[in-house]
Protein backbone atom coordinates (compact mmCIF):
# COMPACT_ATOMS: atom_id res chain seq x y z
CA UNK A 1 0.00 0.00 0.00
CA UNK A 2 1.29 3.33 -1.10
CA UNK A 3 2.40 5.76 2.12
CA UNK A 4 1.89 3.19 4.77
CA UNK A 5 5.33 3.69 6.31
CA UNK A 6 4.03 7.11 7.25
CA UNK A 7 1.22 5.85 9.11
CA UNK A 8 3.41 4.36 12.24
CA UNK A 9 6.25 6.85 11.92
CA UNK A 10 4.25 10.29 11.59
CA UNK A 11 5.59 12.63 14.44
CA UNK A 12 4.25 16.18 14.82
CA UNK A 13 6.95 18.61 13.96
CA UNK A 14 9.52 20.16 16.90
CA UNK A 15 9.30 23.55 14.82
CA UNK A 16 6.24 25.38 12.79
CA UNK A 17 7.51 27.76 10.43
CA UNK A 18 6.17 31.35 11.28
CA UNK A 19 4.28 32.07 7.97
CA UNK A 20 2.42 28.46 8.69
CA UNK A 21 0.91 29.71 11.84
CA UNK A 22 0.91 33.66 11.28
CA UNK A 23 -0.72 33.61 7.74
CA UNK A 24 -2.28 30.41 7.07
CA UNK A 25 -6.04 30.52 6.36
CA UNK A 26 -7.37 27.93 4.07
CA UNK A 27 -6.08 24.33 3.57
CA UNK A 28 -6.83 21.49 1.41
CA UNK A 29 -6.43 17.94 2.61
CA UNK A 30 -6.62 15.38 -0.42
CA UNK A 31 -5.99 11.90 -0.62
CA UNK A 32 -7.31 11.16 3.11
CA UNK A 33 -7.96 7.93 3.74
CA UNK A 34 -8.58 7.68 7.28
CA UNK A 35 -5.40 6.27 8.68
CA UNK A 36 -4.07 7.72 11.85
CA UNK A 37 -1.04 9.47 10.59
CA UNK A 38 -3.92 11.23 8.14
CA UNK A 39 -5.97 12.48 11.84
CA UNK A 40 -2.72 13.37 13.06
CA UNK A 41 -1.83 15.82 10.41
CA UNK A 42 -5.30 17.56 10.22
CA UNK A 43 -5.18 17.95 14.03
CA UNK A 44 -1.21 19.61 13.77
CA UNK A 45 -2.45 21.94 10.94
CA UNK A 46 -5.93 23.31 12.73
CA UNK A 47 -3.84 23.45 16.56
CA UNK A 48 -0.25 25.72 14.48
CA UNK A 49 -2.57 27.68 12.09
CA UNK A 50 -3.86 30.28 14.24
CA UNK A 51 -5.87 32.32 12.06
CA UNK A 52 -7.63 28.77 10.16
CA UNK A 53 -10.68 29.55 9.28
CA UNK A 54 -11.81 26.76 6.54
CA UNK A 55 -10.07 23.25 5.71
CA UNK A 56 -11.20 20.86 3.28
CA UNK A 57 -10.90 17.07 3.77
CA UNK A 58 -11.44 14.92 0.48
CA UNK A 59 -10.89 11.23 0.54
CA UNK A 60 -9.08 9.33 -1.40
CA UNK A 61 -11.04 7.06 -4.14
CA UNK A 62 -9.97 3.37 -4.27
CA UNK A 63 -10.72 1.47 -7.23
CA UNK A 64 -8.69 -1.56 -6.80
Amino acid sequence: MENEIYEYNWQEPHTVPKGFSSQLRTCLFMGFRGRKCDLQCAESVMKHAKLLRSMTIRSKLIFD
